[in-house]
């Protein structure tokens, strides 16, 4: 049976500043070996300013199981919408014929051997208009098997689609884009400032270093005092740096403290299985993902400087 993979396509763990917490989601994630063959689509980051550049990227997994082949004549599309600006790839071809409302991109790869994933990217510019934005794309092969490569069902085609929402780049809660940093301002308006710098691990070949930084309300009831800070970034080899600057302090500083959120997100504010965030110098101590590098004064509030690793095997996430 061909299905999608249910494993998670994000791994969220998340600081929150505690005596007035803070959160900061880390996104990023992995897969296993499947039986059944797999397509995503992914468009990083998921949250995106006007004007900045993203991209689209398709995932596709031979199926690895007992019996399974090659799979051959593997054919992948991707529609953008008209909406998302100058896109480009430099493996997939424009389409001279595209669904009404879209600029389709075909991905002729050919062959990927049993177990085996091929990816392919689309580049993009994010409009003016903020909105959120759909990807639809598709793969087209020939399944496998085991005793004729290349030889087993004909013409299987999955399905998928990804989306990212734009915000105005004068919002000033979130901000998104594929240069390595994104900060958010800190203004009367929002007195919090989340800012992140970040380098992908080189080995997964990706048109660009994803970023996205946020705030939201932290949940009523919750103890939190401070707006919750998320980040996002795809797996890297050294820390990103974050850093979370606060205009003013709801309770003294000596009794300001950072505390881990492992399981919040912007769509899923689950605040359970809060913890203290380590002390560092340099570098996370595994299994540690984050730790507090520095956490000073500011003004009349505080500034904390927090080292974030992106983990995991593939550059699939959500929020």
């Amino acid at each position: 049976m061909i299905m999608r993979r249910q494993s998670s396509r994000w791994f969220v763990p998340a600081l929150v500043l505690g005596g007035c917490l803070t959160a900061l989601a880390v996104v990023s994630g992995g897969r296993a070996g499947s039986v059944s063959s797999t397509f995503d689509v992914f468009v990083q980051p998921p949250y995106l300013t006007a004007g900045a550049g993203g991209y689209v990227k398709g995932e596709f997994t031979a199926a690895s199981g007992p019996g399974s082949g090659t799979a051959t004549h593997v054919v992948m599309t991707l529609d953008l919408p008209v909406a998302l600006l100058n896109p480009a790839s430099s493996s997939c071809s424009p389409s001279a014929s595209s669904p009404a409302g879209f600029n389709r991109f075909t991905c002729d790869i050919g062959t990927v051997k049993a177990g085996k994933t091929a990816t392919r990217f689309v580049t993009f510019t994010a409009p003016e208009t903020a909105a959120t934005y759909t990807v639809n794309g598709s793969v087209n092969f020939d399944n496998g098997s085991g005793g004729a490569p290349g030889g087993g069902s004909k013409n299987t085609t999955l399905t998928m689609s990804g989306q990212t929402t734009v915000f105005s780049a004068t919002d000033t809660t979130r901000a998104g884009n594929c240069t390595g940093s994104a900060s958010t301002a800190l203004t009367s308006h929002d007195p919090q400032r989340t800012s992140i710098a970040a380098t992908a691990d080189p080995s997964l070949g990706l048109p660009c270093t994803w970023v996205f930084v946020g705030e939201d309300p932290a949940p009523p009831g919750s103890g939190i005092l401070t707006l919750i800070s998320f980040v996002g970034i795809p797996p890297t080899t050294t820390p990103a740096t974050v850093v979370i600057t606060f205009a003013s302090l709801p309770v003294p500083f000596a009794d300001f403290e950072i505390s881990f959120l492992p399981n919040y997100s912007p769509s899923n504010p689950d605040l359970t299985g809060k913890a203290v965030l380590p002390s560092c110098t340099a570098t996370p101590v595994p299994p540690a993902l984050s730790c507090l590098q520095s956490l000073v004064p500011f003004g009349e509030g505080a500034q904390a400087t927090i080292l974030l690793q992106g983990t995991g095997g593939d550059p699939g996430y959500a929020g």
